[in-house]
């Protein structure tokens, strides 16, 4: 049977360079999706197609004045008090969803999202916060004071 695999791939050269050609196709997909999804951050633009999708919620971590001064469209400011309370509740009320958390340089959410992730609960932070936010020149809402 393996004596025969050589005169196959001679005289089948397409075929055979077809097929190798679409597996290192697949390999190379597999490993730019495995980066990606290994990742544990989103980029504004990453976000944003994210957000289109329905696929995340978003907890701003930071303090309630400058959540008021401007935030991400659909984000809720909690403490990082109640964060582990919140999160715990925000992914049993959407399983499928990816919790984002943004701070305004994106050190401390990181930080944060690594204590809090687990393989069951999927958490995530925007790499850069805020300000990464700001400079992509996104949309930002204010909230009136409570």
């Amino acid at each position: 049977m393996f004596s025969e695999i050589i005169p196959f791939l001679t005289k089948h050269w397409l075929l055979a360079s077809s097929f190798f050609l679409v597996l290192v196709l697949f390999l190379w997909h597999e490993h730019l999706y495995r980066q990606e999804v290994e990742s544990h951050s989103f980029s504004p633009d990453q976000l944003v197609i994210q957000m289109n999708h329905h696929l995340v919620e978003l907890v701003d971590l930071r303090t309630i004045e400058q959540h008021e001064a401007g935030a991400i469209l659909g984000s809720i400011q909690v403490d990082q008090d109640a964060l582990d309370k919140k999160v715990t509740a925000l992914h049993k009320k959407a399983p499928a969803k990816v919790i984002v958390l943004i701070g305004e340089t994106g050190h401390e959410a990181a930080t944060l999202a690594s204590k809090i992730r687990t393989e069951t609960l999927p958490v995530r932070y925007l790499s850069g916060g805020m300000q990464a936010w700001r400079e992509a020149q996104l949309p930002t809402v204010k909230h009136p004071k409570k």
